[in-house]
């Protein structure tokens, strides 16, 4: 029940974080320019429960793009959904549209660990380059690597 509230709470912040990064005026930014929106969403459910924050990080170098999201859950809904989140994207503009490269996630959901990735090819095909649930890779709402914009 608690995941079916939480899905589409989800879903409308990707879509304010996507509205944020696809702003008119964004991908004409000298490539000297760095633009960099860091956002903030707290999500309280019913009689003020306080359910899940929302930290987001969009970055902009000339035709490059990287947004890293993480998602914690708080108060009460962690006795019934304990998740933590961390994914991240980068990519470039490209004929006037968002080009992803890679994407990757690592999610703790009630004690089990995922890690998720995506490698986006310039011929169109998208690979697969998850690991598997068993890996025993440590995880780390905050990876110590961060991906690095340049505008070349």
């Amino acid at each position: 029940m608690v995941r079916i509230m939480i899905l589409p709470r989800l879903a409308s912040l990707a879509a304010i974080a996507v509205a944020l990064l696809l702003t008119p005026g964004v991908s004409r930014a000298p490539a000297a320019d760095t633009d960099r929106v860091d956002a903030r969403f707290e999500v309280f459910g019913f009689a003020g429960f306080h359910v899940l924050t929302n930290r987001t990080r969009i970055e902009e170098i000339g035709d490059r793009f990287a947004i890293t999201m993480d998602l914690d859950t708080r108060g009460l809904a962690s006795v019934f959904v304990d998740l933590t989140s961390h994914s991240e994207v980068h990519g470039e503009f490209a004929r006037g549209a968002a080009r992803p490269e890679a994407y990757r996630a690592d999610v703790r959901r009630n004690g089990v660990e995922r890690h998720y990735a995506l490698d986006y090819r310039g011929d169109g095909t998208v690979t697969n380059a998850s690991a598997p649930a068993s890996t025993g890779r440590p995880f780390s709402s905050r990876p110590s690597r961060s991906v690095a914009l340049s505008s070349s």
